[in-house]
């Protein structure tokens, strides 16, 4: 039985059938908004430089790659992040150590750092023209291989990737998973008065059934919570009934997660329209801890007697920038010219004041931040 035209599938790495794709996802209305010779260029050199990559394979109406991770994970690569892959890979092919480079993305669990390495990598070529991946040294007795180094006017600059999307995921969820019980037992006891927002903080382990016990604590909140700005405290929650006009109590504190009442016009999102706002410091504090690992694990890889650089990718640079700030402080990473953190926000370089001039010229203008 022949499939129906919308559940065709198309192997990308058929010349015929990759045509026959470009064609139809560069012209019909919902499609890609790239032109067509870009979009066939890009999927070209991903078939060119990954042809064993068996996740390039599309559905007719498709517009995301289904690639596996590992550990049963997966991810939705989209097909324009794919297309810009591909384009990146083709520029990049030229530098030294470039096949020892494709080999990331051969293995699942390495296939999105691999991706963020290739941004970093194409970005800093552009700027200095000469770049070689896979560069080896000896540090600490031992043969290390960091992801890449750069051959500018002041000398050798050496460079290794780290991802922390994700744990940034997985503290997403959390925070998530816990908003929304909050949530359910909130409107389960009454729900929040109009016009007000509640506010939750969590300053400790949640211990127990998290349903049953934010149940409790909701009702036991709601009956104590007899006026605005009232904070109530048990166990590791803090509550707070507050107007919706009025500043949040826990605004500074920790990482945040808001649920917004949108009617038929959408309208802003703050806490001015937020019904519930949950905060919490201890994931906070997990996600700095984890920034610091990555940058530790990253020295590791490179070597002290040179000009060494850290890009990291983040969903939120806060953390990121704390830790980069505690580390490049520290006297064991005076080697450190500068932390690169990037995140949706865009790239941002986290450096020591003299390193200015050396940063702009080698990675261009950023709105980077010194440390003194």
């Amino acid at each position: 039985m022949e499939p129906s035209p919308g559940n065709k599938r198309f192997n990308l790495h058929d010349p015929g059938q990759r045509d026959e794709y470009v064609s139809i996802i560069t012209t019909r209305p919902d499609g890609l908004k790239k032109p067509a010779s870009e979009v066939r260029a890009g999927i070209d050199a991903l078939d060119r430089h990954l042809p064993n990559a068996n996740w390039l394979t599309i559905s007719q109406g498709g517009t995301s790659f289904q690639i596996h991770t590992g550990s049963a994970g997966m991810v939705f690569f989209p097909l324009e992040e794919a297309v810009q892959l591909g384009l990146r890979l083709e520029r990049l092919s030229t530098c030294k150590g470039f096949r020892e480079f494709l080999v990331g993305f051969a293995n699942p669990s390495q296939f999105l750092d691999s991706v963020f390495e290739s941004r970093m990598a194409d970005h800093c070529k552009a700027r200095i023209g000469s770049l070689m991946f896979n560069p080896s040294y000896i540090i600490n007795g031992f043969e290390k291989h960091p992801d890449f180094e750069l051959a500018t006017r002041w000398g050798t600059m050496v460079c290794e990737c780290k991802s922390l999307n994700e744990s940034d995921r997985r503290y997403a969820k959390r925070l998530n998973t816990i908003s929304s019980v909050i949530d359910s037992a909130t409107k389960a006891t009454g729900g929040v008065p109009p016009g007000h927002r509640l506010e939750v903080h969590i300053n400790g382990p949640i211990k127990g059934d998290l349903e049953q016990y934010a149940f409790m604590i909701c009702q036991e909140a709601f009956g104590r919570m007899r006026e605005t700005g009232h904070i109530f405290k048990n166990g590791p929650f803090a509550f707070c009934l507050e107007l919706q006009s009025n500043p949040t109590h826990f605004s500074d504190t920790g990482i945040w997660q808001e649920v917004e009442i949108v009617g038929e016009v959408p309208v802003g999102l703050g806490p001015q329209y937020a019904y519930l706002r949950v905060t919490t410091e201890r994931i906070e504090a997990s996600r700095l801890r984890a920034c610091g690992d990555l940058i530790h694990d990253a020295m590791a890889q490179l070597p002290r007697d040179k000009l060494c650089v850290t890009f990291l990718e983040v969903l939120d640079r806060a953390s990121a920038e704390e830790a980069a700030k505690k580390k490049l402080a520290s006297p064991h990473y005076k080697h450190f010219l500068a932390i690169g953190i990037q995140s949706s926000r865009g790239l941002h370089f986290i450096y020591k004041t003299p390193m200015k001039p050396v940063i702009e010229e080698t990675f261009g203008p950023f709105p980077s931040e010194a440390e003194s």
